[in-house]
């Protein structure tokens, strides 16, 4: 970034850009960490439904309440598969916004160092 004249170089914005990047880290934390806990659900119930399937027609288990149970655990997987895309879309937008908070923090650095060297009366 070169700062040229006519620029507009607020100083102290840094404050509110740190603040933004800190809070969208956080929540691409906790995207990261949803996808993951809504994944483990997902694979648990699909595992509970290829059993519950494989124990139709055997044992002592009525077939309609297995049927019943099946129906949900479908219903389960469904929302938690439309769980895991919200969420995955919520951390591509979260991921670019820490992406650009990022280059205008080093753009205020380079900004703020310019500005300095300039009020210094260093000139190149």
């Amino acid at each position: 970034m070169v700062v040229e004249r006519g620029d507009t170089f607020v100083e102290g914005i840094d404050v509110i850009i740190r603040r933004d990047l800190e809070k969208h880290k956080v929540l691409l934390d906790n995207n990261n960490l949803d996808i993951q806990a809504f994944q483990q659900a997902r694979s648990g119930e699909i595992g509970r439904k290829r059993f519950y399937g494989e124990q139709k027609g055997k044992r002592k288990y009525r077939d309609a309440d297995m049927d019943i149970a099946i129906e949900q655990m479908d219903k389960n997987i469904a929302h938690l598969s439309i769980r895991i895309k919200v969420t995955e879309d919520l951390k591509k937008e979260n991921t670019i916004i820490v992406d650009t908070l990022t280059k205008q923090l080093e753009q205020y650095n380079i900004g703020i160092k310019e500005l300095a060297r300039r009020k210094n009366g260093d000139s190149d």
